[in-house]
């Protein structure tokens, strides 16, 4: 992997890891969370204008993403009122992987091969074994 690369995902994993962090330790953890995603949004808008617009059979999928992005998020928020960070970030992001394997298998017969089946028993181990 290119020097560049490993900084910039190492990056992204530390920056990820810290704005949970904050919503952990945060008084108000929905306000919070809305001031984010507000500050995400006004940031995705300033890029919109560099990029080509999406085609009209992609905009449904992408109102689904963001309505399943925004309950992750509230379900995320309650659980950081609850739970520890130790056990409910590594939960939160190891089953994603997990239920996007399944869905694409389930519901739109999706193919995993070996390798990737392999990748997914991996990450379920990983998340049950926390």
């Amino acid at each position: 992997m290119d020097g560049i690369v490993f900084v910039t995902v190492l990056g992204a994993a530390l920056m990820h890891a810290s704005w949970n962090a904050l919503v952990k330790a945060g008084g108000d953890r929905f306000a919070f969370m809305l001031v984010l995603t507000l500050a995400e949004c006004a940031m995705g808008l300033a890029l919109v204008f560099f990029f080509p617009m999406i085609e009209a059979a992609a905009l449904p999928w992408l109102l689904l993403s963001g309505v399943l992005h925004v309950g992750y998020m509230l379900f995320l928020t309650e659980a950081y009122a609850h739970g520890d960070l130790a056990q409910v970030y590594p939960l939160a992001r190891g089953t994603a992987p997990l239920i996007v394997a399944l869905v694409s298998a389930l519901v739109l017969r999706e193919t995993l091969g070996a390798t990737k089946l392999a990748a997914v028993a991996c990450i379920g181990v990983g998340v049950v074994a926390l």
